[in-house]
């Protein structure tokens, strides 16, 4: 039986490049390259149809021919097309004669070197990187420039490189090989170019058998390679008996015919990207897997981490590692076992067990906060997986209930980091979008409309839960992620907010919700000496200061995402179901009648009882 985990549910969220990344740092070595000419077109090296094009200009120049159409003249001439290899062989009729004509098509000039051209590229110096630090070992490339060895040289790399029929019959094994650069058709340096479509029909037997070695027993990243020019290699591809490991396949536009068809033989993996940009990026996501496996992260040193990828543009590869894994070692919890008829006392929550969900509060508020749709689906998916954990038939509702306590703990971590942002998009979604079934009834409920800080805070007579919630992600929040303190207090107070305002809204509607009956834990006096400040005090400071409610709509309207000039981009809810701002101020006035009567309640008993008029405040 399929059993579901973290892993399972955040897989589909990861890019192409973090999944190589994942693979080349779990097996060291077991990815080789496979470079074509769309690697060095970032760092101005013409491709085989600008040489092309450059060497048929010249020969009809010479020749007294017109030059407006060189393409076409060569085809009425010799009754073909004008393909890169036959104009090369027409051109250069011998390998030394070819090897002359190439040279200043990939040799700097001194004012190219100084602008940068037919120099290694980003994506050069990212294979390099790759090579250096022992992630990818053996590079095949087609191409006739050396700027994958001028890239390794720069890094103080000295590569073993072969490039001609010999030296591949001396080569060692490729399992013995640590940074191998294969010239496959050779270099401009060496007259053994296989350049003609003869000399790239077959492939002396020797390289083909090496060919096939490394095909079967290699995962494969192809990049910039057409497929369309090299049939011995295709040949050679095509017949590979197995695939050990993934292939993946990047080119800058759509594959060709022959390209398409070999990375469907091989289940490749195809990406439509710059070399310049995804292979710098795969090289990133490498580091940071590594420096994540050689220093373990508390949790401060995993937040700065997450924060120096985002701040660099980089996918936060190792926080979604440490997210999964976090969340795998929760499930495995004493206190989260399913099989139990109760786990623990579900009305104690001690340091240790606070300690215990440190980490995984503080890596969903720094994702909800500075991430992305990409790393929202890393943790809100969570929010389904931790509500919906089995448990033994004859469990009690409190028990079915305090499972979900990961899931709780992430609504209100991510919510209220998610307002501190202003990704009011992303608070929208974890009100109303993570949908599980009621534990009893079945009924499919948002987590947020099933279950409140009760959930991990039951009602024992003295808990007050919204305020034990406020103070166990506080410091996730205020010390953690950096917020501080008042900006994580009117966060939460704006969250927990709207929490209450689309409640509302779903009883008004008639959807099936589960209504939270606690006081909400609000500042309802701006200042604590002043403790004497009669109700209606305190009820113009919830209007106006503190709750902001008017404020709260007058920064969801500057943000688009719902107003009275824009009906129709409402605030989304239940799917496509929406509330538009007559709604929201309709269900805002219920809230804020029912805080103030919540309010004049506890007044109202403290003053009978002789209580001071600390509860209601934060202390």
């Amino acid at each position: 039986m399929h059993k579901t985990t973290l892993h399972n549910v955040f897989r589909p969220s990861l890019d192409p490049h973090v999944e190589l990344a994942l693979g080349l740092t779990a097996r060291p070595g077991s990815t080789a390259v496979l470079a074509g000419a769309g690697l060095s077109v970032g760092a101005g090296v013409p491709a085989a149809w600008e040489i092309q094009r450059d060497l048929l200009t010249m020969s009809a120049e010479a020749a007294g021919q017109p030059t407006g159409n060189v393409f076409e003249d060569w085809k009425s001439r010799f009754g073909a097309d004008a393909t890169y290899d036959a104009v090369l062989s027409a051109a250069g009729p011998t390998p030394s004669a070819r090897k002359a004509i190439l040279r200043p098509y990939f040799e700097p000039t001194p004012d190219e070197r100084e602008n940068g051209i037919k120099v290694p590229s980003a994506a050069h110096m990212a294979l390099a990187r790759l090579m250096r630090d022992g992630w990818v070992r053996v590079i095949v490339t087609l191409n006739f420039d050396t700027l994958i060895e001028t890239a390794l040289r720069t890094l103080e790399i000295e590569p073993t490189v072969i490039s001609t029929v010999a030296d591949v019959k001396g080569m060692e094994p490729l399992h013995m090989q640590n940074q191998l650069v294969w010239h496959l058709h050779g270099d401009y340096t060496n007259p053994e170019m296989l350049n003609t479509p003869d000399e790239l029909r077959e492939y002396d037997p020797a390289v083909a058998e090496r060919l096939t070695e490394l095909f079967d027993q290699y995962g494969l990243l192809i990049v910039g390679w057409s497929g369309t020019w090299d049939p011995a290699l295709r040949t050679v591809l095509e017949a590979s008996p197995s695939r050990h490991y993934p292939t993946y396949w990047l080119d800058r536009s759509q594959l060709s015919e022959h390209a398409a068809k070999l990375a469907s033989n091989r289940h490749a993996t195809a990406v439509t990207a710059s070399a310049d940009d995804w292979l710098p990026a795969l090289a990133e996501s490498c580091t940071a897997i590594r420096d994540r496996q050689r220093d373990p992260l508390t949790t401060l040193a995993a937040v700065a981490a997450a924060k120096r990828d985002f701040s660099a543009k980089r996918v936060p590869i190792s926080t979604h590692d440490l997210l999964i894994n976090e969340g795998e070692r929760l499930r495995g919890l004493p206190q989260y076992d399913t099989n139990t008829y109760s786990p623990r006392n579900v009305t104690q929550w001690d340091r240790e067990l606070a300690d215990e969900h440190e980490l995984w509060m503080s890596l969903v508020a720094t994702l909800a906060y500075w991430g992305d749709d990409n790393t929202d689906l890393w943790w809100t998916n969570a929010l389904e997986y931790f509500g919906s954990l089995p448990s033994h038939d004859t469990a009690s509702s409190a028990t079915r209930t305090w499972l979900a306590t990961p899931a709780v703990l992430a609504l209100y971590v991510g919510g209220v980091a998610a307002t501190a942002r202003h990704r009011w998009s992303l608070v929208t979604a974890l009100l109303n979008t993570p949908i599980v079934d009621e534990p009893n009834s079945k009924d499919p409920l948002p987590v947020a409309s099933l279950w409140g800080p009760t959930a991990v805070f039951p009602f024992d007579g003295n808990t007050w839960a919204s305020r034990e919630m406020y103070h166990l992600i506080r410091t996730p929040l205020a010390d953690v992620l950096g917020l501080g303190e008042a900006v994580t207090q009117k966060s939460w107070e704006q969250f927990i907010y709207l929490h209450a305002i689309t409640q509302q809204h779903r009883l008004v509607r008639k959807l099936k919700t589960r209504t939270h009956r606690e006081f909400p834990y609000l500042m309802v006096d701006n200042n604590p000496q002043m403790g004497d400040r009669i109700v209606a005090d305190a009820r113009r400071s919830f209007d106006t200061e503190t709750i902001s409610g008017e404020a709260l709509v007058r920064e969801l309207t500057t943000s688009g995402i719902f107003g009275p000039h824009k009906r129709d981009r409402d605030l989304p809810l239940e799917g496509q179901r929406e509330m538009d701002i007559a709604q929201f101020s309709s269900a805002q006035k219920v809230v804020d009648d029912t805080i103030h009567e919540q309010i004049h309640a506890v007044e109202l008993q403290r003053m009978n009882i002789g209580y001071g008029r600390r509860y209601p405040f934060y202390p």
